[in-house]
């Protein structure tokens, strides 16, 4: 037999604080959306990524009064305590047969997903078949989206009326003189009809 508590609310406090500590320790092992750096290129169309967070385990380090403090991970690519993120697939808007594409470097960041099950399958295959595996909200099914900023590299605004495309230099790839094939009896907006004179 137990004894009896003297005080009833010292045990729901500490089962609270138990609950609540297993709640963190669940939510800190799903993934769904981290912000990282391109660290390759791969050749197979994918890319290589680390995370831009440094990892941090609660409630493990002692510390000299007694307590237990956090310790935050410096190991991996970044010192981000996160392995490398291998053969990440990359987000490319296209449909109906055409895609944009833009060069991905080295030091881009990105804004990476992360799948609710194992999509190794789907990745390699293109099929539709059971997950290859139990993992849920695991970083190894990572998605990168490339094309986030943080308030030191934000870019301008474009005008409401234009659509911009800029190279790494700042130059505009359309400038004022340029003549494009256009199919239509009225100019879309910030353009002009150019008059061709046939001989």
């Amino acid at each position: 037999m137990t004894k009896p508590t003297q005080n009833p609310g010292d045990v729901i406090n500490d089962l609270a604080e138990l609950l609540a500590r297993r709640m963190r320790d669940v939510s800190a092992g799903l993934n769904s959306c981290l912000v990282g750096t391109i660290t390759a290129v791969n050749s197979n169309g994918t890319v290589t990524c680390a995370v831009n967070f440094q990892k941090v385990l609660k409630g493990v380090v002692p510390l000299a009064s007694g307590e237990i403090g956090d310790q935050v991970l410096n190991s991996g690519p970044l010192n981000s305590g996160y392995p490398a993120l291998v053969n990440v697939p990359v987000f490319t808007y296209q449909g109906g047969g055409t895609y944009i594409q833009m060069p991905i470097a080295v030091g881009d960041s990105c804004l990476l997903l992360f799948c609710d099950r194992d999509m190794d399958v789907w990745f390699e295959t293109g099929q539709i078949a059971p997950p290859n595996s139990d993992r849920v909200h695991n970083i190894n099914d990572a998605i990168a989206i490339v094309g986030i900023n943080n308030l030191q590299n934000l870019l301008p605004i474009a005008p409401s009326t234009v659509i911009q495309a800029v190279d790494k230099t700042g130059e505009r790839f359309c400038v004022s003189g340029m003549m494009l094939a256009y199919g239509g009896s009225t100019a879309p907006s910030g353009w002009l009809l150019c008059q061709v004179n046939r001989y």
